[in-house]
């Protein structure tokens, strides 16, 4: 789905890598956040539907 959706040009904000969600993308959406900027539509469900990779669990919280 997120392969149909353009990113403009003129768009300003934040720039997924090769859509991988990194420490420095979600450092510069941060930064946007807070000068009322918008994420792009493709970069918001990209996020909304990143997964870590299995082979590094995160611990969970009933463990904790």
């Amino acid at each position: 789905m997120s392969s149909l959706l353009e990113v403009p040009a003129e768009y300003d904000g934040p720039h997924l890598d090769n859509g991988q969600v990194t420490e420095e993308f979600m450092r510069d959406m941060l930064t946007a956040f807070k000068d009322q900027k918008k994420l792009h539509q493709k970069y918001a469900y990209q996020v909304s539907t990143h997964r870590e990779p299995a082979e590094n669990p995160s611990p969970c919280a009933i463990g904790v």
